[in-house]
C-alpha cells in the first residue's frame, strides 16, 4: 500500500481485508491471506500527530516481532485524521499474568499498578507501557507478541 495520502481508507481495507474489529483508538483490518493487520489509528489518546508517531516509534524499539509500518495518512468516514499502519497478523493463545509480568521485567520494565484488579501497566524511569491485556498481548509461535500497547 505504501502511500503518503489515502483517500476513504476505510473503503479501500474493505475491498482489501476479510475481517474487521474496532478498538478504543483504532479501526483493525484483518488480511489473513497476506497475514497483514492494518489499522486506522485515531489521535484520540494523543491529540497531536508527533505523540502518535513517537508511540509507533517506541513500540517498534521495543516489540520489534510486531512492528508497525506507516502507510500512510488519511480522514475516516466521520473526517478525523487517522495514521494507517500496517502490522504482522500474529496467531497466538492468551498469556497468563505471570507470564506477561516476566516479559516485561525481562525487558526492564517495573509493575505500574493496577487497572481492573489486573497488572496491565509497566514503567522505567523514562517508558510508560500500558493497556497490556489479554487482547493485545498473546503468545505465538516466536514468543511474546504485543500487538498494542
Amino acid at each position: 500500500m505504501s502511500r503518503v495520502w489515502i483517500d476513504n481508507p476505510e473503503a479501500f481495507l474493505d475491498n482489501l481485508c476479510f475481517l474487521q474489529d474496532k478498538g478504543s483508538e483504532s479501526v483493525v483490518y484483518f488480511d489473513v491471506e497476506k497475514r497483514i493487520v492494518y489499522k486506522l489509528i485515531s489521535l484520540k489518546h494523543y491529540n497531536v500527530l508527533r505523540l502518535a508517531l513517537d508511540r509507533i516509534i517506541i513500540h517498534n524499539a521495543l516489540f520489534p516481532e510486531t512492528v508497525l509500518k506507516v502507510e500512510g495518512f488519511a480522514r475516516d468516514s466521520k473526517g478525523d485524521f487517522v495514521v494507517v499502519v500496517a502490522q504482522p497478523y500474529v496467531v497466538g493463545d492468551i498469556i497468563n499474568e505471570s507470564d506477561r509480568m516476566s516479559f516485561m521485567y525481562n525487558l526492564g520494565f517495573s509493575d505500574a499498578g493496577m487497572d481492573y484488579g489486573m497488572h496491565l501497566n509497566y514503567k522505567t524511569d523514562f517508558l510508560y507501557v500500558g493497556d497490556l491485556n489479554e487482547f493485545n498481548v498473546i503468545k505465538g509461535e516466536s514468543g511474546v507478541n504485543v500487538i498494542d500497547a
